[in-house]
């Protein structure tokens, strides 16, 4: 580790943003990234969220799919179009929830960015173009026109986002169908979002400094975190007025970067700095916690004490009100002002940039102390996700998801950062591309290749299922048994699930039938009547393969029980070999001979029965082929 001599000592700031924009522009998501998605990629709940804010935007279409399955909208950063592309989808959050998936225009396989065997009948796409460049939209204009008529010949439902100066990179049957909508009215926005948890704004607005130019200008996404403001306020100091609400959550909005610029400035000791990191990551935990984690982090970036002795000089109390910490009657860090811890991490990640990697450390080492509860250590694991991912790179999120699921044996801590990673829109490709290059890794680091299973299925699946599956097949290789089991379990059910099974024998075609391979073609628990004509001739040209030297690679029960599902498909994969058709005459008249007790022995005899019937078939063709 590199250590540093008390770098908080030198601090000179320079191009700092004192104005009224964002300093620290990453932003939580609505979800916790410890909370499994659902099978699609935003819960329903989450859905129906949004429906309740939802102002509908200038020029909302109110038949969007007349003309076309497949349509285009278009607008600006301001006018919230991804939530009004969720609204046309699901009827306003009415109808469709579970038939919803987004789907991503790259990949990390050596395949189409856009799959059209992921698009699946009747089911509803958002593809959302808004963060790839012009260079990447028109790259993708072939591979767009294709996906656009595979979800029209399947009934599939697709909306496509993208910026007004994008349109022109579209293929024309894409622009054809364009739906330009406008920013809502900020004001009918910020009313809703509040109606919502309970306040309740007046018929005239509160005259609150600058608040009539965020509702005319900002975006729906910053008038959404305006609200949050003003509801976090009621929730601090709920015997105020809404105008005092509303007051703090545009000092919350507009002011908290040039206030924690404010409380890292001067000449004050190190410790104090040391406290105010600290306290920026650790919200909502006891007192006690965050005077054990200061400490360690003096320890970590050699920072001496602020006074020679506990009763010397300020106290905590006094250290933790300069630092605008509650402190009477207060016993968990809970900043005065709302934001402030936000800002604060952001101030310290934009402007100490060479303390990152003992960061690292201190959050690797700060979570997994006893001193810290889940949750805490939890909050701790998010917040440092956050700041890392709004800098990069990726790599000291990998390594804290290794270490923690291995030595610091805390694998929730891991989920969490790699959960983090594979929800940001930036980042997530390179998380699942080290997910990917960890499922080729079939010797190492099971504990962590455990965390990345769990991933594969709860965040990778719901987006990317093709992708999750392919992991999923590489991990099904790895020498720790109970990863292999958890692998193999994982892609069958989600093969089955999401209905990839073609998928699924396609990819095992192209590969050696070995014995994971056997295992999971065995695994496809498929009855007759339950499969279509091209995935039955699929199983039974892989069925085939399988018996290329003897029916016997098997295991004799499990083949049974194959041949009470499915006898026409194991005599089929025979392919009129006596050799093998006498295998299973043997095991037929085996198990019944074993057969005691009488109900057991009557199926065994049934069984039996409509297997020397279908063999009998299968010889006479082969006499009749003329073959021996």
């Amino acid at each position: 580790m590199t250590t540093t001599e008390n770098k908080l000592d030198f601090y000179q700031p320079e191009n700092v943003n004192t104005g009224t924009g964002d300093q620290y522009n990453q932003t939580f998501n609505n979800f916790a990234p410890n909370e499994p998605r659902r099978q699609w990629f935003i819960a329903a709940d989450e859905i129906r969220r949004r429906a309740r804010t939802f102002i509908v935007p200038p020029g909302y279409p109110t038949n969007p799919f007349a003309r076309s399955r497949t349509i285009v909208l278009v607008g600006t950063s301001e006018a919230g179009t991804r939530t009004a592309a969720f609204m046309v989808l699901t009827d306003k959050g009415t109808d469709h929830l579970d038939t919803l998936r987004v789907v991503d225009d790259r990949t990390d396989e050596n395949g189409r960015a856009l799959d059209p065997d992921e698009l699946h009948d009747g089911e509803r796409f958002l593809l959302d173009l808004c963060d790839s460049g012009d260079d990447r939209v028109a790259a993708l204009r072939s591979e767009l026109e294709a996906y656009q008529a595979v979800a029209a010949a399947k009934g599939a439902t697709l909306v496509v986002i993208v910026h007004p100066d994008q349109v022109r990179h579209l293929p024309d049957s894409l622009a054809a169908v364009r739906v330009d909508i406008g920013r809502p009215d900020g004001t009918a926005v910020l009313r809703t979002h509040l109606a919502v948890e309970g306040i309740e704004l007046p018929a005239e607005l509160p005259r609150v400094h600058r608040l009539a130019h965020c509702l005319k200008s900002d975006s729906v996404g910053h008038i959404a975190e305006l609200a949050r403001y003003a509801v976090k306020a009621r929730d601090l100091e709920p015997w105020k007025t809404v105008t005092d609400w509303l007051r703090e959550a545009v000092a919350a909005r507009l002011d908290r970067a040039a206030q924690a610029q404010k409380l890292f400035s001067g000449e004050q000791h190190a410790a104090q700095r040391a406290l105010l990191v600290a306290a920026a990551f650790l919200p909502g935990a006891p007192i006690d916690t965050l005077v054990w984690a200061e400490s360690a982090l003096h320890n970590m970036i050699k920072v001496s004490p602020a006074e020679p002795h506990v009763l010397g000089g300020t106290h905590l109390a006094e250290r933790m009100a300069a630092a605008h910490l509650r402190v009477a009657g207060h016993r968990t860090v809970e900043f005065t002002d709302v934001a402030l811890d936000t800002a604060l991490r952001g101030h310290f990640w934009t402007y100490f940039p060479t303390l990152r990697q003992e960061m690292v450390v201190w959050v690797r080492d700060v979570a997994i102390s006893s001193h810290l509860s889940d949750q805490a250590a939890a909050g701790l694991a998010d917040r440092f996700a956050e700041a890392q991912l709004s800098s990069g790179p990726a790599v000291p999120l990998w390594n804290l998801a290794r270490w923690w699921a291995r030595e610091g044996s805390r694998p929730e801590l891991a989920r969490r950062v790699m959960a983090a990673g594979l929800r940001d829109a930036r980042w997530s490709m390179e998380f699942r591309r080290f997910v990917y290059l960890r499922s080729l890794e079939s010797d190492r680091d099971a504990e962590l290749a455990r965390v990345l299973i769990d991933m594969c299925t709860q965040e990778i699946a719901p987006n990317q299922p093709t992708q999750a599956m392919v992991r999923l097949h590489h991990f099904a290789r790895h020498t720790d048994a109970a990863v292999a089991a958890a692998a193999h379990k994982a892609l069958i059910d989600l093969v089955l699930a999401q209905g990839y099974v073609l998928w699924l024998l396609d990819r095992l075609s192209t590969k050696e039938m070995d014995s994971v391979n056997l295992a999971i073609l065995l695994a496809l628990d498929l009855r007759s009547d339950q499969v279509g004509h091209r995935t039955r001739r699929d199983l039974s040209v892989l069925w085939q393969r399988m018996f290329a030297d003897s029916t016997r690679v098997v295991e004799p029960g499990v083949l049974w029980e194959w041949i009470g599902k499915d006898p026409g498909l194991v005599v089929s994969a025979c392919a009129g070999r006596v050799a093998l058709l006498n295998e299973l005459y043997v095991l037929a008249r085996d198990r019944v001979r074993r057969e005691v007790d009488p109900v057991e022995r009557k199926e065994a005899i049934a069984r039996a029965t409509t297997l020397q019937r279908l063999i009998d078939q299968a010889m006479h063709g082969t006499e009749s082929g003329g073959r021996g």
